[in-house]
């Protein structure tokens, strides 16, 4: 899923900004860009785990809603013909 995707760089990016913030060497005004950024990146993640988990339930859903096919019952048996010869 292309949400899933998303998901997983937003996941990394996050990590690469929070050892930003801790680095000593960051600015002041860097830190409070780096945090506003951060807080954006997890609502967006907030949300892309709501729609994937809706897409999995509607997923799941749409299986238990498929009808099932009648399975088919064994073939009529007739009874050998035998050719009586006059």
């Amino acid at each position: 899923m292309a949400g899933e995707g998303k998901l997983k760089n937003n996941e990394k990016e996050l990590e690469i900004l929070k050892a930003k913030l801790n680095n000593p060497n960051t600015t002041p005004e860097e830190k409070e860009r780096i945090k506003k950024k951060i807080i954006l990146l997890e609502t967006d993640n907030r949300e892309l785990k709501k729609e994937i988990e809706k897409l999995k339930k509607d997923e799941e859903n749409k299986e238990k809603e498929k009808p099932t096919l009648p399975t088919p019952s064994t073939p009529w048996k007739f009874p050998k013909l035998i050719m009586i010869k006059c």
